[in-house]
């Protein structure tokens, strides 16, 4: 019973029905997943491949706006959605999600997700199986990932650098032709290639070189990149042998320095 029928029937006050109302009682959940992995990103990481991997089964169709507006659909656009008014672009998202430590004194994180049927997005009943479909499949992808290996993950020598900065030996080690540790995404580019995640800073980018990311590899495998480019944006190459020797020429060329004269040159 909740909270807000006790406290009415406490005060004598006649319960009125409202199917609009967001209330405990239609709540769908929770799911409850345990990740044994340490690193609550690396678990944070999963739940956002989990969730995008649903809204990919809906891909062009507008029924994903049950997820909450507003939200881009891309063309070619496919199916109906008309929110109940007087909702028109916006809503908040009926999915509610929560990251604890396990209360089984167990190392890891308990994934917690929980959702409630909205009226407007279009209709109650309409919302209701979307939100039941989502927990049911997300629920499934998170237990799957949750008996995975944890990726490695190397942090920062500072343990508490200032928002949207990177540490001086991060800096460095995302230097063109260094090779790093990453994570490859299941987010892909626009014209669907690979997007990688450097394990140290947490800077996103492309591979530019995606066709050669070997086809057995899977999103959330922890692979080495060479750094293509670390500027304003970070990009990737996949180190075939021909771009390792390009690297190693190229930090070589670095080491030298610009003073550097070879014997024999000109003098």
């Amino acid at each position: 019973m909740c909270f807000a029928k006790r406290l009415r029937e406490k005060l004598g006050l006649a319960a009125r029905l409202n199917l609009d109302a967001i209330e405990l009682a239609q709540k769908l959940g929770p799911v409850e997943v345990d990740f044994s992995w340490p690193d609550v990103w690396s678990v944070l990481d999963q739940v956002g491949f989990a969730y995008q991997a649903f809204a990919k089964k809906y891909k062009h169709k507008l029924e994903k706006k049950a997820l909450g507006l507003p939200r881009r659909i891309g063309p070619p656009v496919q199916g109906s959605f008309t929110p109940r008014p007087p909702v028109k672009d916006r809503h908040a998202s009926p999915v509610h999600i929560h990251l604890a430590p396990r209360k089984d004194g167990k190392q890891g994180w308990t994934v917690r997700i929980v959702a409630f049927p909205s009226a407007y997005l279009p209709n109650l009943e309409t919302s209701r199986e979307f939100l039941t479909e989502f927990l049911k499949d997300v629920e499934s992808d998170l237990r799957r990932r949750a008996g995975l290996s944890p990726p490695r993950v190397q942090r920062p020598a500072s343990s508490s650098p200032a928002a949207g900065s990177t540490s001086a030996s991060t800096a460095s080690l995302l230097s063109p032709g260094n090779t790093v540790k990453a994570m490859l995404l299941e987010e892909k580019t626009k014209k669907g290639g690979w997007k990688a995640r450097h394990l140290d800073s947490r800077r996103e980018g492309p591979i530019v070189n995606t066709k050669e990311v070997p086809g057995d590899k899977q999103p959330g495998e922890e692979v080495e990149l060479i750094v293509a480019s670390a500027g304003d944006s970070l990009s990737f190459r996949w180190p075939t042998e021909e771009e390792k020797q390009r690297a190693q020429k190229a930090q070589d060329k670095t080491k030298k320095g610009p003073g550097h004269q070879l014997k024999g040159g000109r003098r």
